[in-house]
């Protein structure tokens, strides 16, 4: 049986998710035509990629994954941030993200053993998030969508989450 740290740990991470794929997407439609378009977009396909998995281990947990109202809302305010200070919210949310990534791993490593295939997954795609981000930041676009595509093959061919 999960603990509770583990389980309270999990639906913040699964609600993260939820958050990161609506927000995302709203920033990604609105920088459209612009260079960190290709960083935004792949933000996208890598959060799109993220959702069956968590939908799934969501369900053995038997969290709901479904978006609370405070999930939407919080996605919905993004609209709210002018587009000239996408490049230091971005440099803020790598900060925050690194922080949180130290929490996950110890998430990570309450889960049950069984479950380490997704766990390790979860932290995985964490650490590739703030690989994009450093990029972006250093506005190196030209590798980032490269580096999602190989990222995803390598998770879809290779590692087949099954849980």
């Amino acid at each position: 049986m999960a603990s509770s740290k583990f389980m309270k740990g999990m639906k913040y991470e699964i609600a993260n998710r939820a958050f990161a794929l609506n927000a995302i997407e709203r920033i990604s439609n609105r920088v459209k035509g612009r260079p960190e378009y290709i960083f935004w977009n792949s933000y996208v396909e890598l959060e799109k990629f993220n959702a069956p998995q968590y939908l799934k281990f969501a369900k053995k947990l038997g969290v709901d994954p479904t978006p609370s109202f405070y999930t939407r809302t919080r996605a919905w305010s993004t609209n709210l941030i002018p587009t000239f200070l996408f490049g230091p919210t971005l440099k803020l949310v790598y900060v925050l993200t690194k922080v949180y990534l130290k929490d996950l791993k110890k998430i990570r490593d309450l889960g049950p053993l069984e479950d380490m295939k997704f766990l390790n997954y979860m932290v995985a795609q964490e650490e590739f998030q703030i690989e994009l981000m450093e990029l972006a930041i250093e506005k190196k676009y030209s590798e980032i969508k490269s580096k999602t595509s190989d990222f995803i093959n390598l998770y879809t061919n290779a590692i087949k989450l099954d849980n």
